[in-house]
């Protein structure tokens, strides 16, 4: 089902919808051409989206499946215990090179041992300063976030003027040429931003979408 959230939610709610009560999300990549030094591609996006739609489920991250590479393990589950995750699943022999299987991805005990001391700093609480810097930095993002909701809403008015302005005219709703200049634009623009492509795409996608429905 690749990386889209809404196909993991279906699969979620067909189990709930069957009287499954006992259901956890395992979080092991995505099988990609674009992973880059891991195997899997991690699909942080996927990760962030179910557990915020299903904040109640256990929520475990597999770094050695998604690494294939004990060099890459500690960054990825770095990355996973920043995203929230509630437990990690690690692949450990005591001979990783004598392993029948998977013996690139395994940690030694030594090495599962420092990795897992290394992980006390992940409890550390704020306090002080550092406390109100982060703060700081949250209400931030909180005001961008509500700058955003204002502009969308905005966006959103404008494209039903725009439908009655279409429907008054008898001009089609979906005009190609139009979405391919726009997405062309704010793909050009945003990455000079310093926003990744992908993301823009995404962002707009859903956007246009949502748009074509209030027209």
């Amino acid at each position: 089902v690749g990386d889209d959230p809404g196909l993991w939610a279906g699969a979620v709610e067909r189990l709930q919808a069957c009287g499954v009560e006992s259901i956890g999300l395992i979080h092991r990549g995505i099988s990609s051409s674009h992973s880059g030094r891991y195997r899997n591609d991690p699909a942080w996006n996927l990760a962030i989206a179910m557990r915020t739609r299903y904040p109640s489920l256990p929520f475990i991250c597999d770094p050695s499946h998604i690494a294939d590479d004990s060099a890459l393990v500690g960054e990825i589950v770095s990355r996973s215990l920043a995203l929230g995750i509630d437990g990690l699943m690690l692949e450990v022999h005591p001979a990783p090179a004598e392993a029948l299987s998977d013996g690139a991805q395994q940690l030694n005990p030594s090495g599962f041992a420092a990795l897992m001391a290394s992980l006390k700093n992940h409890d550390a609480v704020l306090s002080g300063e550092d406390a109100s810097v982060l703060e700081t930095l949250r209400a931030a993002i909180d005001d961008c976030d509500a700058r955003i909701i204002a502009a969308l809403a905005e966006r959103m008015e404008v494209s039903r003027k725009i439908g009655s302005f279409k429907r008054e005219h008898s001009v089609p709703i979906l005009q190609t040429s139009r979405w391919e200049e726009l997405l062309s634009r704010v793909i050009a623009d945003g990455t000079v931003q310093g926003l990744n492509e992908e993301f823009i795409r995404r962002i707009y996608s859903a956007i246009h979408e949502q748009s074509a429905s209030v027209q």
